[in-house]
């Protein structure tokens, strides 16, 4: 569907170059970008070993029957284990959560079954786990921020701008073993002295910087548009196109239309410029709002109940 010869970008670019129509713009939807970040992760080493011992709880009706006695009999704040879907990486987040929070009654079930995982009595496993639930949880957060319904491509961009921030500071952080943004993780470092390596956790964040950085890259291309695009009012001219320039100087002039800009929403705002004085501007404006960056309101209109 993306490729630009033979898929859907490739198509629509042809035809509007046979119509003399440039400087077209695609973005991938920004949600599955988000996604792809995540599935790019090497954490196989936990999340391999903790599928199979849900399939061994829950691929028997026995043992699932059997280990949610357990739970019951301990008292647990949960009920079950979930399973874990690789085509909703997301669903990692709930998955690791659980696993390591039941981890003391899963490897008593286990026992009772002479079913032995060495990794549920390995620190260096568990430290990697206990990491993993905190990033997944991040990376859950930061998707929530990504499906508001009313987002531009001005929201999405600050966004994704401020979790690489956070990126950033989570690697300096760590470089000097302070763990304030990872509550599960310092929990469990503080439950064993602290006598943890953190090369693992160092080198996802380090992943997660690089994806993030790669896979948003062509948002980075269009900033000085989406910054004039989100405030007109306070944008460098001499950075604006140069077809834009002289409309956006007659509009940076115009307090009543400052004032417009202040007390409506964003989308809403351009529909009050009139089109014989701001055209260009207004053209500008279709195109950036157009960039809805995830399918949420496709999903939203044709899969109602």
């Amino acid at each position: 569907m993306a490729g630009f010869k033979k898929g859907l970008v490739g198509q629509i670019t042809n035809k509007l170059e046979e119509l003399h129509i440039s400087n077209t713009l695609f973005i991938h939807c920004i949600l599955h970008q988000h996604a792809l970040c995540a599935k790019a992760l090497n954490i196989s080493c936990v999340l391999n070993p903790v599928i199979r011992i849900i399939n061994f709880v829950r691929g028997s009706s026995l043992n699932h029957r059997q280990f949610k006695v357990l739970l019951d009999d301990f008292g647990s704040e949960y009920f079950d284990l979930p399973y874990y879907t690789a085509v909703r990486w997301l669903s990692c987040d709930n998955v690791l959560n659980r696993f390591y929070k039941l981890r003391s009654e899963i490897d008593i079930f286990l026992t009772s079954k002479n079913n032995y995982y060495p990794e549920l009595s390995d620190l260096a496993w568990l430290s990697k786990l206990s990491f993993l639930v905190d990033v997944t949880t991040h990376m859950n957060e930061l998707n929530l921020k990504l499906q508001g319904k009313e987002n531009l491509i001005c929201d999405f961009y600050r966004i994704i701008k401020a979790f690489r921030q956070k990126l950033m500071l989570f690697e300096s952080q760590l470089g000097v073993r302070q763990f304030s943004h990872f509550s599960c993780f310092k929990s469990f470092c503080e439950a064993n002295c602290n006598e943890i390596d953190i090369t693992f956790q160092i080198g996802i964040i380090k992943e997660l910087k690089h994806h993030f950085l790669h896979k948003f890259s062509e948002l980075d291309k269009i900033e000085s548009d989406i910054i004039l695009f989100e405030n007109p009012f306070s944008c460098n001219v001499e950075n604006v196109q140069h077809e834009l320039q002289l409309e956006v100087i007659d509009l940076q002039s115009n307090e009543q239309l400052k004032d417009c800009h202040r007390r409506t929403k964003l989308a809403e705002f351009y529909e009050y410029l009139k089109d014989d004085e701001f055209p260009r501007l207004k053209n500008f404006a279709i195109k950036m709002i157009s960039i809805f960056g995830t399918t949420y309101q496709y999903y939203r209109k044709f899969t109602k109940p």
